[in-house]
């Protein structure tokens, strides 16, 4: 089975306890935990191990969660850094993102969303919870919105049709809701998110919706 080693930074004994029981009783890898209360303690223990994934909470006492995640970076720039924080504001997510964060959940996740993500990033892939994913999806759109005469090669081959339903299933519209706005039936709607799961290599709509975020799908002319 395979083994990580595990830092959680955060300035709340009772979060990391809770958060060590959670990776400590689950079967899908080993783990080896180390923990830090705050900004100084995670920059020396990053900076003198190797760890596989890193759980940083944003506000650290005085200090920053996104200011150590950069000062990490910096000297050790394969860190994998998830957020887990209890803010869900944009411009939050975005500072932690920038600094060199791989995943970003809320505090009240559940357990399995908690390994799902640790697994996730130490494979090198992102992760975010999905509240985030559609938040983030919305500033997209806002940002696709006020641009003007700039146009996108479409990623994946996705349709114009295609497309459609999936800026409708970022609004959170179910697809009943989306067949009535797009004036199609229910079944021709569940097609149309399959195909796109076929094309990208995709396992669910979460996936999804990360995917349509960190390729600009939602800038798409349509």
């Amino acid at each position: 089975m395979e083994k990580l080693r595990i830092l959680l930074v955060d300035d709340h004994r009772v979060v990391r306890e809770g958060v060590r029981f959670i990776l400590t009783t689950q079967s899908a890898f080993e783990t080896k935990i180390d923990e830090a209360e705050n900004a100084e303690m995670a920059f020396l223990k990053a900076s003198h191990n190797n760890y596989d994934v890193i759980l940083m909470d944003i506000n650290l006492g005085k200090s920053s969660g996104v200011d150590v995640t950069s000062r990490i970076m910096q000297i050790k720039p394969r860190t994998k850094v998830i957020a887990l924080s209890m803010h869900d504001e944009s411009f939050r997510i975005k500072q932690m993102l920038n600094a060199g964060a791989k995943g970003y959940l809320l505090k009240n996740t559940g357990k399995e969303e908690i390994i799902k993500a640790v697994k996730t990033v130490q494979n090198g892939e992102r992760y975010y919870s999905n509240e985030i994913a559609l938040m983030l999806l919305e500033d997209k759109n806002r940002i696709g919105q006020n641009s003007r005469g700039r146009k996108r090669k479409s990623v994946g081959g996705i349709s114009k049709r295609e497309l459609q339903v999936l800026k409708l299933i970022s609004d959170e519209m179910t697809n009943d809701e989306i067949a009535q706005e797009l004036n199609i039936s229910k079944r021709t709607v569940d097609s149309h998110r399959q195909q796109m799961l076929v094309k990208l290599g995709l396992k669910n709509t979460a996936g999804l919706v990360r995917y349509a975020i960190e390729n600009g799908l939602l800038e798409e002319t349509i």
